[in-house]
C-alpha cells in the first residue's frame, strides 16, 4: 500500500473559500499476476481521503477482483482507522463491458453465477514508518510520505458457480422422459459454493522490504458432473455358439452407422455419467496458476489436481433421431463409490502417456507384456499414439483453456435380480437429510447391511465392473458444433456422438470416434472374446466378509477431523453429521486398502487427500490398465508348415533364426493329421514351447497363434 497521488480543489466561488485536498491511497492484496507488463491482484482499491477535513469520511474510488476481471457492485463501502482500512462489498460486475459475468469462470467451464448474491470483505492493519533518507531497495528515491508497513490483513469472497443442464435429475417414476441436447452432450454441470481466503502472515525468512506472504484457500461444496466421451451402443449384441467340434464361440458384434442403403442409422446408445460430490473440499493453492482471459484460475502446467471424492455414477439409455433432433431417456441406473477423481491439463495428460510409453504389466498368455500390446484403454499403442505423436495429436489441438478429467475406476456393483429389487431401490423414500449447504440440502438414502450381503449363489449380482471415464471440462460454448464443422474438432472436445452424426468427410479421425463410441463406420464389426471377458465371468455371489467387516467398523469410527488453527472461510463447518463421511478425513479412512490388524482397530491415518504432481495416480502407487479383451484380427500369417511329413515335429516358417520348431509329444496318440494341412489333436499338444513362441514373434509385429483343437480345453 502506497499514497497514489494528491488532489487540491480551489473554491473561488464561496465566500467561505472552501478549499480542499485529497491523498489517494492505493493498496494490493493476494496473489499477483503479470498481464501486458502490469502486475495484477486478486484484490486491488484506490481509497481517497481528505486531508483537511477530518469529518469526511474516506471514500472507495475504484476497486478490482481477481487480476482485473471483476469489479465490486454498488454496495461497496470502507471504514478507516488510524491504522487499519475494512473493506466490504455486495455483487460484482464485470470489468470488462463486453463480457457478460457467467462467461467468466473459476477454472475452466466453472462459470460464474448469481453475481448479485456474491459478497465479500477484505480487512488489514499496517504501522506506519518515517520516510528513508536514501534510496533502498524497496524504494528507489527517497520517499517524502511515510512508509505503510502492513502487519495484518485478510480477505474473503463468495463466489458461486452454476452451468450446464444435469443428466442426473431426480429420481422418478416415469419410465422414459425427454432430454435436451446440452443435457446429453454438454462436457459437465456444475453447482458449486466456492470460498475463497487470502491471509498474510509474517514470515521470519522473508526479507524485510516484504517479510510476509499470502496464505490463499479455495473451499468447495457442491455438485460436479461429468460427461463421458466414452459410450456403448444400445445395439451390442452378444452371441455364443458352437462349432462342428462343440467348441463354443463367444462374439461381440459393433453395430454399423451406416445402414444398408447409405442412411445414417439411429445413435442409440448408453451414456456415463458422473457426478462429483464436493464437500468441505479445500483445493491446494500450490497447485493453481493465475488464469489468462475469462479464467480467474488454472491448473499449474507441472501440477495435476488429485483427490478422493464420493462420486454417483449414471448408466442411462438415450434413443434419438438419426439427425439428433429428440431424444428419449430411459433405463436410468445409478450407484455410488468413493473412488479418486483425477483433473489434469491436455499438456499433462501427454506427458502421463508418454511416461508409460514403455511400461510393461503381467500378461495371461507370455507372462509380462508391455502395456501397449495388453491394454484396452488410451494405454494401448495404437490410441496412445492418436492422442500424441505427430502435428495432428488429439491432445494438441485440445485448447489450453481445457482440464481432462479422468474418474476410471474399478467398481463393485450389485445388480438388481428382479423388477421388484429395482422398484424397492427406487422407493425407499426421498432421502435423508445429510447437511445444509449454502445453496440447497444434501440428502441421501442411507444404505443398510442388508444391501451388502451375499446373493443367491444359483442367481450371482455382485458385478466387478471395470469401467473408463474420461471427461474434459471447459467453456460451455466449446461444447457445441460450429456452424460449419471442420477437421480441427476434436473427439475430446466436442461430443463424439455429435462427430459421429457428421457426413465421414467432415471428420478425419474415424478411428478415434470409433474407439470412443464401439460403432463401425460402414460395415459392423464383429470381435471373438471369451467367457471371463462377459459379465458372466465377472459375477460373484457376495463380498469378501472380512472386508465387509472392516468397511463397517470404519464408517462406524471416522477418525477425528483437524482444526483450523486460522481464520477459516465462512462456508467452512465440521457438523457431526452422517454428512462427515464424505469429508476428506473420513474419504482418506475408508479408501486405505491395508487391513493391518484383525479384529479392526482404530489406527491413525493422513487426512491428506490430494495429489498434485503431473502423473495420475491410482492409489496406493498403482495404475488402472484393463486388459484387452481376446480377438482374432485379419491378416493371419503362416508361422508353421502342417505337411505331416515330419513326424513329431512341426517345422517353424516364419523366418525366426533361429527357427523354434515345435515337436508334438507322443505324436501318434496325440495328433492326426488332415487333409489340407492341417492336424486335429485328441488333447493338449504344446507343453514348454508355447511361451517362448510367443515371445519370439510378438517383436516382429502382431501375431495371432490360431491352431485347430478339438477334444481338449
Amino acid at each position: 500500500m502506497a499514497p497514489k497521488a494528491v488532489h487540491l480543489r480551489l473554491d473561488m466561488e464561496t465566500a467561505s473559500y472552501q478549499h480542499q485536498a485529497f491523498l489517494d491511497l492505493g493498496l494490493r492484496l493476494g496473489r499477483s499476476r503479470p498481464e501486458g507488463g502490469e502486475s495484477r491482484s486478486v484484490f486491488e482499491a484506490l481509497v481517497q481521503f481528505s486531508l483537511v477535513s477530518a469529518s469526511l469520511a474516506p471514500t472507495w474510488e475504484q476497486s478490482s477482483l481477481f487480476f482485473g476481471d471483476l469489479q465490486a457492485g454498488d454496495e461497496a463501502e470502507v471504514v478507516a482507522t488510524p491504522s487499519s482500512l475494512q473493506f466490504r462489498w455486495q455483487g460484482y460486475t464485470a470489468t470488462s463491458s463486453n463480457l457478460p459475468p457467467t462467461a467468466l469462470q473459476l477454472l475452466p467451464g466453472m462459470h460464474l453465477d448469481r453475481p448479485e448474491a456474491a459478497g465479500g470483505y477484505a480487512v488489514l492493519t499496517f504501522a506506519t514508518a518515517a520516510a528513508p533518507e536514501a534510496p533502498s531497495d524497496d524504494l528507489p528515491t527517497p520517499a517524502v510520505y511515510p512508509v505503510f508497513r502492513l502487519t495484518a490483513a485478510f480477505m474473503e469472497t463468495l463466489l458461486f458457480c452454476r452451468w450446464g443442464t444435469f443428466l442426473q435429475t431426480p429420481a422418478t417414476t416415469e419410465a422414459t422422459r425427454s432430454g435436451t441436447r446440452q443435457q446429453i452432450y454438454g462436457s459437465t454441470a456444475g453447482d458449486l459454493t466456492v470460498g475463497y481466503t487470502a491471509r498474510w502472515q509474517l514470515d521470519p525468512d522473508a526479507p524485510a522490504a516484504n517479510p510476509g506472504t499470502w496464505q490463499e484457500s479455495l473451499l468447495l461444496n457442491g455438485f460436479l458432473e461429468v460427461k463421458n466421451v466414452i459410450s456403448w451402443p444400445q445395439a451390442l449384441e452378444l452371441s455364443s455358439q458352437a462349432d462342428a467340434n462343440g467348441v463354443v464361440m463367444t462374439t461381440l458384434t459393433l453395430p454399423a452407422i451406416e445402414t444398408p442403403n447409405g442412411e445414417t442409422a439411429a445413435l442409440n446408445h448408453v451414456r456415463h455419467t458422473a457426478r462429483v460430490l464436493f464437500n468441505q473440499h479445500v483445493l491446494p493453492p500450490e497447485l493453481l496458476a493465475a488464469g489468462a482471459g475469462e479464467l480467474f484460475f488454472q491448473l499449474a502446467s507441472d501440477h495435476s489436481w488429485q483427490f478422493l471424492a464420493v462420486v454417483e455414477h449414471q448408466l442411462i439409455n438415450v434413443a434419438s433421431t438419426s439427425d439428433l433432433a429428440s431424444h428419449q431417456l430411459t433405463g436410468d441406473r445409478r450407484w455410488t463409490i468413493t473412488q479418486e477423481v483425477r483433473l489434469v491439463t491436455p499438456a499433462g495428460f501427454k506427458t502421463f502417456l508418454e511416461s508409460h510409453r514403455s511400461g510393461q504389466t503381467i500378461d495371461a498368455v507370455i507372462g509380462v507384456d508391455s502395456l501397449g500390446d495388453s491394454s484396452d484403454s488410451y494405454l494401448t499403442a495404437s490410441l496412445r499414439d492418436q492422442l500424441t505423436v505427430g502435428e495432428t495429436a488429439e491432445l494438441d489441438r485440445l485448447s489450453e483453456k481445457t482440464l481432462l478429467v479422468e474418474m476410471s475406476a474399478v467398481h463393485w456393483v450389485r445388480q438388481p435380480t428382479s423388477t421388484s429389487a429395482v422398484s424397492a431401490a427406487t422407493t425407499r423414500g426421498s432421502g435423508t437429510t445429510l447437511q445444509f449447504l449454502p445453496n440447497g440440502t444434501q440428502l441421501g438414502l442411507l444404505s443398510s447391511p442388508e444391501d451388502y450381503g451375499a446373493s443367491d449363489p444359483h442367481d450371482p449380482a455382485w458385478l466387478l465392473l471395470t469401467l473408463p471415464l474420461l471427461g474434459r471440462l471447459q467453456a460451455q460454448e466449446a461444447d457445441e458444433l460450429p456452424t460449419t464443422v471442420t477437421d480441427a474438432l476434436s473427439p475430446l472436445q466436442v461430443d463424439p456422438i455429435l462427430l459421429l452424426a457428421q457426413p465421414s468427410t467432415t471428420v478425419t479421425n474415424l478411428r478415434l470416434l470409433s474407439a470412443l463410441t464401439h460403432w463401425g463406420r460402414e460395415d459392423a464389426i464383429t470381435l471373438a472374446v471369451t467367457g471371463f471377458d462377459t459379465a458372466a465371468g465377472r459375477t460373484w455371489a457376495r463380498l469378501d466378509p472380512l472386508s465387509l467387516e472392516e468397511s463397517w467398523f470404519r464408517l462406524q469410527t471416522p477418525p477425528p477431523e483437524t482444526s483450523p488453527d486460522s481464520f477459516q472461510s465462512i462456508l467452512a463447518a465440521l457438523p457431526e453429521t452422517p454428512a462427515r463421511q464424505s469429508r476428506a478425513a473420513a474419504l482418506a479412512h475408508a479408501f486405505r486398502v491395508v487391513r493391518p490388524t484383525y479384529p479392526p482397530q482404530t489406527l491413525s491415518i493422513s487426512a491428506s487427500e490430494s495429489s498434485g504432481d503431473n502423473f495420475l495416480h491410482w492409489r496406493p502407487h498403482s495404475l488402472l490398465a484393463p486388459s484387452g479383451v481376446s480377438r482374432l484380427g485379419d491378416g493371419l500369417e503362416l508361422l508353421y508348415r502342417f505337411d505331416g511329413s515330419s513326424g513329431d515335429q512341426i517345422p517353424d516358417d516364419s523366418q525366426v533364426d533361429p527357427p523354434l520348431n515345435l515337436t508334438i509329444d507322443n505324436a501318434a496318440a496325440t495328433a492326426e493329421f488332415l487333409p489340407g494341412e492341417a492336424y486335429e489333436f485328441a488333447k493338449q499338444p504344446l507343453s514348454r514351447p508355447r511361451l517362448q513362441s510367443i515371445s519370439s514373434w510378438r517383436p516382429a509385429g502382431p501375431a495371432t497363434p490360431s491352431p485347430w483343437k478339438s477334444g481338449f480345453p
